[in-house]
């Protein structure tokens, strides 16, 4: 979402032809400057930012031929032009939601120590008396909070709609709150690592959208200690943002 479209958009301009080569449903992200897209499927687990073992780093400037650059070492490469993003989504008053939930999984990638349990986001929902909330993500990795819309599984293009018209965006550091930032939805994320916060304040937030970032005193991402911000910490942060 950060590490990887932003730079080949860029790219492209320097090349007469792009072709993308992406998961399935991924389409949207690239739509406003390829030429077609390949649907790659991913085999063996989902498709993070990290999967990126065993690939050799080439820059597609200097070397002929085929290249293969995993996105998370990309923007760390010398003389590769910066990114180049563009907003996506469309506001639609249809599509408004006051929150939306981004409720991941406790098992998600292993980060059941920042991932809330399901029954504190009803705690939490119980708080936002008469709030319209939706819940994004996939059914198989989040959370549909009951009383709440289930808009999960939705298409890039129809979620961009959804976030680009909501008030606030709130959940555990994960790719939908990255996507958030460039829907231009107001954000309260939440991390137990210490690099979140320069990514969400400004380093991948290139249109400035406002996000309250809470984080633990120390860095339990390092230490594997368990940890969640505290119920008022949220609601406050979502009564100030929104």
């Amino acid at each position: 979402m950060m590490g990887w479209q932003g730079v080949i958009r860029q790219l492209s301009e320097q090349f007469d032809e792009t072709i993308i080569l992406g998961p399935p449903g991924h389409q949207y992200l690239y739509e406003d400057f390829m030429d077609s897209y390949i649907e790659v499927p991913v085999n063996g687990k989902s498709p993070n930012m990290w999967m990126n073992d065993g690939c050799e780093v080439k820059n597609p400037l200097t070397v002929v031929g085929d290249v293969w650059i995993p996105p998370q070492r990309l923007t760390q490469m010398d003389n590769i032009p910066e990114h180049k993003f563009i907003r996506y989504g469309t506001k639609n008053e249809d599509k408004h939601f006051d929150i939306v939930y981004h409720a991941r999984n406790q098992d998600k990638y292993g980060s059941d120590y920042i991932n809330y349990p399901k029954q504190d986001w009803e705690k939490l929902l119980a708080r936002f008396n008469g709030k319209k909330i939706a819940c994004i993500g996939t059914r198989k990795e989040a959370f549909h909070v009951p009383e709440t819309t289930d808009l999960r599984d939705l298409s890039l293009r129809d979620l961009a709609d959804v976030l680009a018209s909501g008030d606030v965006l709130m959940g555990p550091s994960s790719g939908p709150m990255h996507y958030g930032a460039l829907c231009g939805i107001p954000m309260v994320v939440w991390s137990g690592y210490a690099g979140s916060r320069p990514r969400y304040i400004s380093l991948w937030n290139p249109f400035g959208t406002p996000v309250t970032v809470i984080d633990a005193d120390n860095n339990p991402w390092g230490n594997k200690k368990a940890w969640q911000p505290k119920l008022d910490d949220i609601l406050e942060a979502v009564e100030s943002i929104a």
